[in-house]
């Protein structure tokens, strides 16, 4: 069981909860909450769930700041920030806003101190203490990010590479093009880390008992529990399942599948990636294409 620390919002924390829990009717508007935070090892057990009115709700949050450790407190700001919709005046916003300026940054931040890289022979994606970092070994960043280069180009001198404006002339002394363009194969091992059968099944569990809603006049839509849906009816959503486009075929190395999700099994690689290596129409991917 996680340990709080003992202080008085502690105190004040645990008096709300079990108020809450004493109450045996309540008619009004609730919400439930976690009196362990998932994010801390908390379950979904009928234990460690309360019901909590909107107002207790947003105050438990604001309380939980106060009560955990340093590398935990981002976690609970975040949590805080996603009833951002609920904040009332802009003594509230400016304390919400300056709990994320002080902690989202430096030795309170899960990334502080720790940086993404790929091994230069096997491209296998880590997360690793910036210390740890050997030049011999690892590259840094990833070897494959979707988005982000439109109206770019890549550069590099041999030992670096850097998008610059394609307008721009090459600098002296670099090329154009990647040091390390990855392979399809290579593509399929790090979509493989990314997408675990443990990521993919916490993500579908989360979904699980959602419903979906729809705004015709924003054209949106979501998922969401179904306890929430009254607050959404009330601003014009309503349960609909929004109809899917129908999937184009698309060759690809002169074999023809006629939907993404075809060539996604049969190639081993999500069908966003295919989705994104079609629709790039680059030098790499020129035999990837909708028909």
């Amino acid at each position: 069981m996680y340990r709080f620390k003992n202080n008085k919002y502690t105190t004040w924390y645990f008096a709300i909860i079990g108020n809450a829990n004493e109450r045996k009717v309540n008619n009004g508007y609730t919400e439930n909450h976690h009196i362990i935070p998932k994010s801390l090892g908390g379950v979904n057990s009928k234990d460690n769930l309360v019901k909590l009115t909107g107002r207790e709700h947003f105050i438990v949050h604001l309380l939980l700041i106060k009560m955990v450790k340093d590398i935990d407190i981002i976690s609970m700001v975040q949590a805080v920030v996603r009833f951002s919709h609920k904040v009332e005046n802009s003594r509230q916003y400016e304390l919400l806003r300056s709990y994320i300026a002080r902690y989202s940054r430096g030795k309170y931040n899960h990334a502080y101190g720790k940086m993404w890289v790929y091994h230069r022979k096997t491209s296998e994606i880590s997360f690793i203490d910036s210390n740890n970092f050997d030049d011999t070994i690892h590259i840094r960043g990833l070897p494959y990010q979707r988005g982000g280069t439109a109206g770019n180009k890549w550069i590099n001198d041999g030992k670096e590479e850097t998008l610059i404006s394609s307008s721009r002339d090459i600098p002296t002394g670099w090329c154009a093009g990647r040091i390390f363009v990855p392979s399809k194969a290579q593509i399929v091992n790090i979509n493989a880390a990314r997408h675990t059968k443990e990521k993919d099944a916490t993500h579908s569990k989360s979904l699980t008992g959602r419903i979906q809603i729809y705004n015709e006049a924003l054209n949106q839509s979501k998922r969401i529990q179904p306890e929430r849906q009254e607050e959404y009816f009330q601003n014009g959503w309503i349960v609909k399942s929004v109809p899917t486009k129908k999937s184009t075929p698309v060759k690809i190395d002169d074999i023809k599948y006629e939907t993404l999700a075809s060539a996604s099994t049969a190639l081993g690689i999500c069908q966003a990636t295919v989705s994104v290596r079609v629709k790039s129409q680059s030098l790499q991917w020129k035999n990837w294409v909708y028909v």
